[in-house]
């Protein structure tokens, strides 16, 4: 009950070479603990099952033999073989062929990443210290029936260390330009000529920072609904697996994606931290 990955890795690569061992948490109502071995090639996972389930003891002291199997029956895989599936061990099945594990939690992944992706920009507009494009880059504009970004809208270039001059490309939309600019809340002075913008930086006093260090909060909370959201979603396409996989599968896969949700909320509230340090420093 309590084997490790490098225990199995030693027994099951005798067969072939592994591209994943995972052991999960003891069954909550039967105590069992299953394991997936993933193999490179199908035949290495047939190879391990004919040699190992119902005979091969973990170790000299365990009470049975381990009992290895397809994860899914090999009936029901959905058109035969070829995939990475394999032998299974430590009282639990094989990785589960026509399910792309893998994949999905790289898409869930890289969905997570672009939430952070999204949150780095919105921080790079809260910044204490001297004028930069990056205050105003992603400021939200209404031009030409759109929402867009101010940078997509003209130039914005240093005039001083207090002070950003946004060159609109239209003419019609330098008025939008400016209210987007000194309604958006971070405080900027604007004035137009024709079709450019002056943007002031205000000073940061300490209520300043304090206003920009809560709007920091509230970009990073919503990033961790954007990740519950995707955790939401996760978890019901997991659960849909139950008619064609194993039980034990479907809790490792939960299990994964918990993990790859603390993982990446983990890396908000990092974020966040360094942030908050940033515009509180005098």
């Amino acid at each position: 009950k309590d084997c490790t990955e490098q225990e199995l890795t030693t027994v099951f690569s005798t067969y072939g070479k592994l591209s994943k061992v995972m052991v999960m948490q003891p069954h909550a109502v039967s105590g069992r603990v299953a394991a997936f071995v993933f193999y490179e090639a199908e035949s290495a996972g047939e190879d391990a099952i004919k040699v190992l389930d119902g005979i091969y003891k973990i170790r000299a002291d365990a009470e049975t033999p381990i009992q290895v199997k397809w994860a899914q029956d090999k009936n029901d895989k959905g058109g035969g073989k070829g995939g990475k599936g394999g032998g299974g061990g430590g009282g639990g099945g094989a990785g589960a062929e026509g399910v792309d594990s893998e994949g999905m939690m790289k898409d869930w992944d890289g969905q997570m990443s672009k939430v952070l992706d999204g949150l780095s920009l919105q921080f790079a507009g809260i910044r204490a210290g001297n004028a930069t494009p990056e205050l105003v880059n992603e400021v939200k504009v209404k031009a030409y029936g759109n929402t867009v970004n101010l940078k997509e809208v003209g130039s914005i270039t240093i005039k001083d260390t207090k002070t950003l001059a946004v060159t609109c490309w239209d003419a019609e939309v330098v008025k939008d330009a400016a209210a987007a600019i000194q309604n958006c809340g971070l405080g900027f002075s604007v004035s137009m000529a024709d079709t450019a913008i002056l943007v002031g930086v205000p000073e940061l006093t300490m209520d300043k920072r304090k206003q920009y260090v809560k709007m920091a909060r509230e970009h990073s909370e919503k990033a961790k609904v954007a990740m519950r959201n995707v955790r939401q979603s996760a978890m019901k396409k997991v659960k849909g697996l139950k008619e064609s996989t194993s039980e034990d599968f479907v809790r490792s896969l939960e299990q994964e994606v918990e993990k790859l949700v603390k993982k990446n909320v983990g890396e908000v509230d990092q974020m966040m931290k360094k942030k908050d340090a940033e515009l509180t420093k005098t």
